[in-house]
């Protein structure tokens, strides 16, 4: 099970949507966390916290939320189609990342915030071009055409990526020939000057 982390600068971005929390509203919150556990329900959650014996600190969030994921057409649903589903608002066809079951293009919500000149990153403790990381950022009719969906979302926009995978050479040129800087320790984060 993958860990995906959706970071959303999004100071400003409360006007687009009305159900925003008072608080951010009132700019009590800079940054939005979207944290995924690629495949985990209510019943994980609860038995993590059997396992621990004691409350996760996820539990203790002020904000939180569930949503239905399921695909348009599957009575199963893969995570290309649960991804796509969090990250638009929007159902589609099993196996398809960030496509609405006729092939167009959704707007998830790193296109918005980046839109908005935002800054977004997105953290993945799989593959980069996994389903669930890529349905933020990435497009493709297939969750297979990884090419598709690492070209697609190296030209998202305001969108920094970080996995905990060393991606191979051929993937790692569609972001440099993009503009981003590939770097392999922390260190080098800070030793960076480039804003990709």
């Amino acid at each position: 099970t993958a860990t995906i982390a959706v970071i959303l600068t999004i100071n400003g971005l409360a006007g687009a949507y009305s159900n925003v929390s008072d608080d951010y509203a009132k700019g009590k919150y800079k940054n939005v966390i979207l944290m995924i556990g690629d495949g985990m329900g209510p019943e994980q959650v609860k038995a993590g916290a059997i396992y621990k014996g004691e409350a996760l600190t996820m539990q203790g969030f002020p904000y939180q939320t569930t949503v239905q994921t399921r695909s348009a057409f599957d009575e199963v649903t893969d995570s290309a189609a649960a991804a796509t589903a969090l990250a638009t608002g929007k159902r589609t066809s099993n196996g398809m990342v960030a496509k609405d079951p006729n092939y167009l293009n959704l707007e998830t919500i790193v296109d918005i915030a980046s839109g908005m000149g935002k800054r977004t990153g997105i953290i993945a403790t799989e593959e980069l071009y996994g389903a669930t990381p890529m349905g933020f950022s990435g497009h493709a009719y297939n969750r297979n055409d990884t090419a598709c969906l690492l070209e697609t979302a190296a030209t998202t926009g305001n969108v920094n990526f970080f996995a905990s995978y060393v991606m191979d050479t051929t993937y790692q040129s569609i972001f440099t020939n993009a503009g981003y800087e590939n770097v392999t320790a922390v260190e080098e984060i800070s030793e960076s000057t480039s804003d990709k």
